[in-house]
Order: C-alpha cells, then sequence, then structure tokens
C-alpha cells in the first residue's frame, strides 16, 4: 500500500510523521499482513 504515504503527504502533518509511519508500516508489514489498519 504505497499510497498511504502519498495520501499522507497531501492530508499530512509533517514529513517526519510520514516518514515515521511509513517505517512502522514497513514493520509491521514484515512482521504481519495487518498494516491495513
Amino acid at each position: 500500500m504505497s499510497v498511504v504515504i502519498p495520501a499522507a503527504v497531501a492530508t499530512g502533518p509533517s514529513q517526519k510523521a510520514v516518514s515515521d509511519l511509513t517505517l512502522k508500516l514497513s514493520k509491521t508489514r514484515q512482521s504481519s499482513k495487518m498494516s491495513v489498519a
């Protein structure tokens, strides 16, 4: 779901938040397929 990154930027609190979210999603996705939430 790489669509979440541009969407977050468009809505976007800050670039750092997006980076953190991407990292978190990547980690979560690696561990589990629950990155949909």
